[in-house]
């Protein structure tokens, strides 16, 4: 996984040569679980925010399929029905 890391991350660049230079295995192991777990966390955020535009792309493409004659752009929101027009023959 090479993407683009905060600079928070940066360190784990360097973090093979480290573990190389460590004589302890559990240190070791607990390192490797610690970039693991750093690299998974990364991936699910970027997954829930790839969600989220999706979810918000969605619910703003959803006004482009009502009628515009519904639309009040006082409240700025879309009415169920559209506003009469004062003509009473309609």
């Amino acid at each position: 996984m090479k993407e683009r890391l905060n600079h928070t991350y940066d360190c784990l660049d360097k973090l093979p040569q480290a573990i190389s230079c460590c004589n302890d295995q559990n240190l070791k192991n607990l390192l490797e679980d610690m970039r693991d777990l750093i690299i998974y966390q990364m991936k699910e955020i970027r997954d829930q925010r790839i969600e989220i535009v999706s979810i918000k792309h969605q619910n703003a493409w959803k006004h482009y399929d009502k009628p515009i004659d519904s639309y009040d752009p006082a409240t700025r929101k879309y009415v169920d029905k559209p506003p009469k027009s004062g003509n009473m023959s309609c």
